[in-house]
């Protein structure tokens, strides 16, 4: 049987083409003249996003490692692009187009038994939650919790499930990793010329609008690279510095190891950079869990004591608040939305504070609860693992992923990209470790589950339906 993309064979006159040919082009022209040079670049780029589209469709991979890309490029497209485009609502899209097209055309050979578990119920229950914020008395404005909830909730539901589904061999790992780091690498780069050669005109305009407030102190610049911010740019590199410095002592090739040294030493650099203290708090907690990772008794108690009271915060005026002020209610969104509310005027000093503020006790128990609970997980999963490649792997991750929880502690980090998408796509990456055969497969009971979203003729699925 063949599933690939039937092609429809046409006949038309060569000089009816020239025709149509030509009068694209005057149309673009005019358009061209009349509207800027953007329209002649979008109609140039057209016929390569139908090339996009048609594989995309063949292969479903395809929209989410495009929204991995995007979220890495979105601040740079903000701050060098002058086409008004809401560029952020494309990791939406192109995340319920991956869905679309699953469903819509892979459905039959899809396998969800790797999805069917706790943590997407946890990613369901408190997406619920978001939604229940619509109803919530406190909340003062719709449009606030539509730009809330995207980066608090929908990233993730929509994310990690699709993980499971696409993402879950020791392959999809490297390649997703090596993507990380190619950007990683890019990033301290980009940091390193702004450090010694200054930024660029589109920078300082971005500073110049506001930014310089924050990111230059004491007349000196605290380096973003091109990320959003110093305080994400900052936990980032700690987060690819930790990974790196842990898999730089896994079961590697010489050369390999040097190089994730090397990228560590240089993001670690990079993180000094931007000038965030609470970006240090990545590689620390990163460090602490690598040595309970390790079975380190006497840390793993320290390092458990630390978590705890890093977490554990309140305020008065939130007290009487069980579910929160509503999303958006706080800080920036807060100040456009709902300007004359208490929690507009109220700093919320990370993510945690936010959390708290916006969807009362309950809503931040909860939200940091299910992240703890992940860790924890991927921690028993990880000292179950057999192969020595795996477990290091393992131990990368999550140690990053630790620190990044803690970060959001001063900064909300987990909630920006690239990290965001970054951390909830190696999620079920880790927890499908446990079913990893030797080629780096899943393999369940009831038999291999498929690995890979596109759809061929000799793929299994359709070997097994053919035997049928």
């Amino acid at each position: 049987m063949n599933y690939q993309i039937a092609s429809t064979k046409t006949v038309v006159h060569p000089f009816v083409r020239a025709l149509i040919a030509l009068l694209l082009c005057l149309g673009v022209g005019y358009l061209g003249a009349k509207q800027g040079i953007s329209v002649i670049f979008m109609a140039m780029s057209f016929p390569f996003v139908i090339l996009y589209f048609i594989f995309f469709f063949r292969n479903p991979k395809a929209g989410v490692y495009t929204a991995l890309i995007l979220g890495f490029i979105l601040p740079i497209l903000g701050r060098y692009s002058n086409i008004p485009i809401p560029w952020g609502l494309g990791v939406d899209i192109l995340l319920v187009l991956t869905y679309l097209i699953l469903f819509l055309k892979h459905w039959k050979y899809l396998d969800f038994r790797l999805a069917s578990n706790d943590v997407v119920l946890l990613m369901s229950l408190w997406m619920g939650y978001i939604l229940f914020q619509i109803v919530n008395p406190e909340a003062r404005s719709i449009a606030a919790w539509f730009y809330t909830m995207r980066g608090m909730g929908l990233y993730q539901f929509l994310i990690i499930p699709l993980g499971f589904i696409l993402f879950n061999s020791r392959k999809d790992w490297y390649n997703f990793f090596n993507l990380w780091l190619a950007f990683a690498i890019l990033a301290i780069l980009w940091a390193l010329k702004q450090s010694i050669l200054g930024v660029s005109a589109a920078e300082q305009a971005w500073l110049d609008a506001g930014a310089a407030t924050t990111h230059i102190l004491f007349g000196k610049l605290r380096i973003f690279s091109y990320y959003f911010d110093a305080g994400t740019f900052g936990a980032s590199m700690g987060q690819i510095s930790i990974m790196c410095f842990i898999l730089f002592l896994g079961p590697f090739s010489l050369r390999r190891r040097i190089f994730y040294f090397l990228v560590g030493l240089f993001g670690f650099y990079a993180l000094m950079l931007s000038g965030t203290r609470g970006a240090l708090a990545v590689p620390a907690i990163g460090g602490i869990l690598y040595l309970i990772m390790i079975r380190n008794v006497k840390l793993m108690v320290t390092g458990a004591v630390v978590l705890f009271f890093s977490f554990s915060f309140l305020t008065e005026y939130l007290k009487g608040k069980p579910f929160g002020g509503g999303l958006g209610s706080s800080g920036v969104w807060g100040q456009k939305f709902s300007p004359h509310t208490w929690l507009a005027n109220f700093p919320p000093d990370g993510l945690y504070t936010r959390i708290r503020a916006e969807t009362g006790l309950i809503g931040r128990l909860f939200y940091v609860g299910m992240w703890l609970y992940i860790l924890g997980k991927g921690v028993l999963i990880m000292w179950k693992l057999k192969r020595e490649e795996d477990r290091v792997i393992a131990m990368a991750f999550l140690a990053g992923y630790a620190g990044i929880l803690m970060a959001n502690y001063g900064n909300e980090v987990m909630t920006q990209f690239p990290i965001s998408v970054m951390t909830f796509l190696g999620i079920p990456i880790i927890m499908s470790m446990k079913h990893w055969n030797e080629e780096g497969e899943v393999e369940l009971p009831n038999g291999p589950t498929p690995v890979n979203g596109a759809v061929y003729p000799e793929s299994r699925w359709l070997q097994e339906e053919t035997k049928e």
